[in-house]
């Protein structure tokens, strides 16, 4: 693509290569007389032209490859899905001898105590010998009969010294028996009676290098411990936030706020792109605000839930959705200010919306339902049920399948046109976490302790494993497929592939 030949204002040619990396607004090369709109040069009939060829000409050659690929593995499957397994079973096969020698080596530790409790043992027969064979073991203490007593304590004395000598005898033989037991002091403690074969074997992580993401930035500090509630994607370069009650745009690779817009009285928790420069927010305050980047104004105030609004989406025929505590959804002509419809039915918080096939929007509810719901007339389509707890995440793939997340453990996928459930996801150990949906229709999740898995939904096999170890809060896509993080530290974390 780099080599592909751009056409300026001004008559001069230059490369693909030469002007992706710049600014968006940058002196002409050429001529070096006028200022060039980057985006606006790209977007000429002939530069897309050129550019839509090359990109014909690099898929046609991939195609190919993988046409050439398919037709090797349709020669025998069976070889190449063996192959595929011959790494993970060769590493399984030699992490067991390993185990096996460590194993082992513990072993002959533990003989070598045992040896030293023979001699010990050895030692103290030896020591019983010798004080079985003292003569005070053979002396008779016992009390012999002695004649008058000159008086009463003389007896006493006598009778004293004679209890003296037996119990002399009496500990010291208490002592040899006890010697002759010793062995029967000693015990094995065991720290545990469990074995944690999987500490000890190891897991098996997936780790398919089409998603060989990469830590590209770290940001933490700038956040004056402020927590990020929501992200939105401007452009390449720049990202708005919602921080508690205000709204901030950054740009990424200089790691700097570029403007803070302020208005909300709550926390912001939604933010959605417009046409024309503008964006919009929602608020816990109720409100629903219109922005203009480059002003950094409110241009307009939507007013008509009478809850905290908690989810917007950008509708293809230019009007804007939203979704409130209030149970209830709303379609605007943001321009006027005013509302066009009211869609009710959910019997208690609608807290997401997502744009549906064929002029539908779906929403999900603290009701436990997902509801399909005609744009044009208001009507409720369909309702879908299955899932025991609120669902926080929702995203159509195919046109026709729905990816649902929620509070009940589980993941479901569900066909929009006969509203019934494909498949559950079972097996997480808490709250699958955020979720987001990769272009090719791959799922990515998250779990509390900061691992991330990228799922093929159709195998039902997961096929990358990332590790953050941190508490995730926000899981967010870029345009680019970039993943951005935000973790209960404050800190955002940028991959990228």
């Amino acid at each position: 693509m780099d080599q592909v030949k751009i056409n300026l204002p001004c008559g001069f040619e230059t490369t693909y290569g030469k002007l992706r990396n710049c600014e968006k607004v940058v002196r002409c090369m050429m001529c070096e007389e006028e200022d060039l709109n980057i985006d606006s040069v790209l977007k000429l009939p002939a530069n897309q032209v050129r550019l839509k060829e090359k990109q014909i000409e690099l898929e046609l050659v991939k195609l190919e490859k993988l046409e050439n690929e398919i037709q090797t593995i349709g020669k025998d499957p069976h070889f190449h899905v063996e192959k595929s397994y011959e790494q993970i079973f060769n590493q399984m096969d030699l992490r067991r001898e390993k185990l096996k020698i460590e194993f082992e080596k513990k072993l002959d530790e533990y003989l070598q105590l045992r040896s030293e409790y023979e001699e010990k043992k050895k030692l103290n027969i030896k020591k019983l010998e010798q004080n079985l064979n003292q003569n005070y073991v053979k002396i008779d203490v016992l009390p012999k009969k002695h004649g008058n007593f000159s008086n009463i304590q003389e007896k006493i004395d006598t009778l004293e010294t004679d209890l003296k000598r037996i119990s002399q005898k009496t500990d010291y033989l208490s002592k040899v028996i006890v010697l002759s037991k010793i062995g029967e002091n000693q015990e094995l403690l065991l720290v545990s009676e469990y074995i944690n074969i999987k500490e000890m074997f190891g897991e098996i992580h997936a780790s398919d290098m089409r998603f060989d993401y990469k830590l590209q930035v770290v940001l933490g500090g700038q956040f004056n411990s402020q927590k990020i509630q929501c992200i939105q994607n401007v452009d390449e370069n720049t990202l708005l936030f919602g921080l508690d009650e205000n709204i901030k745009l950054w740009h990424i690779d200089n790691r700097k706020c570029l403007k803070t817009f302020t208005g909300h009285s709550k926390r912001v928790v939604s933010l959605c792109m417009l046409e024309t420069n503008r964006f919009a927010s929602c608020s816990l305050d109720k409100l629903i605000k219109i922005w203009n980047i480059k002003s950094g104004e409110s241009v307009k105030t939507l007013l008509d839930h009478n809850q905290s609004v908690l989810c917007l989406k950008y509708l293809s025929n230019g009007q804007l959705a939203s979704c409130s505590t209030d149970k209830t959804i709303k379609i605007w002509n943001y321009e006027s200010g005013k509302c066009i419809r009211t869609l009710t039915g959910h019997e208690k918080s609608v807290n997401l919306i997502e744009l549906g096939p064929k002029n539908t929007i779906i929403s999900s509810s603290l009701d436990k339902t997902i509801k399909i719901w005609n744009l044009e007339t208001g009507e409720n389509l369909k309702t879908l049920k299955g899932h025991l707890n609120e669902v926080y995440f929702l995203k159509t793939m195919y046109s026709t399948r729905l990816i649902s997340g929620s509070y009940d453990n589980t993941i479901k996928y569900w066909d929009l046109e006969s509203g019934q459930c494909i498949q559950s996801f079972l097996g997480f150990s808490g709250i699958p976490g955020p979720m987001a949906m990769l272009k090719n229709g791959h799922l990515i999740t998250c779990c509390e302790e900061g691992t991330i898995k990228i799922w093929d939904l159709d195998l039902k096999e997961c096929l990358k494993v990332l590790k953050i170890f941190e508490p995730i809060d926000i899981l967010f896509l870029t345009k680019d497929e970039e993943i951005i993080l935000t973790t209960k530290s404050s800190q955002m974390i940028i991959l990228s592939l």
